[in-house]
């Protein structure tokens, strides 16, 4: 068993039920971590062995360009997209950063995980 990981991928959104999150949006951030059987890519070292990164990111970019109003319906949607479109994975997890929430209060970020 193996786990790739994708991390710090970058998107701009309209996530959140504040109105100025859905009229202004915000900066997210998205980590994901797959677990799937690796051995037959580890001795063939040939790419149709592996899973597909780009398609991976594809997913994830799709969910983050639908607006949610809360981190953990988006990272739940990721999460379950990427399970059905890649059922290789035995286990996924997602990491969604909201950068600069808007709380009243100076804050880098908030985040939500969540595992399938």
């Amino acid at each position: 068993m193996g786990k790739i990981e994708l991390n710090g991928m970058k998107f701009y959104g309209y996530h959140g039920c504040c109105d100025t999150e859905k009229l202004a949006g915000g900066r997210y951030i998205v980590d994901f971590s797959g677990e799937y059987d690796s051995s037959k890519a580890e001795l063939s070292d040939d790419l149709k062995d592996a899973v597909d990164y780009s398609k991976v990111y594809s997913i994830v970019a799709k969910c983050m360009s639908q607006r949610r109003n809360l981190l953990e319906s988006l990272c739940q949607t990721i999460a379950s997209g990427i399970k059905k479109e890649m059922p290789e994975f035995k286990h996924v997890c997602i990491k969604l950063t909201k950068l600069n929430p808007p709380l009243p209060g100076v804050v880098d970020s908030s985040s939500f995980t969540c595992s399938l």
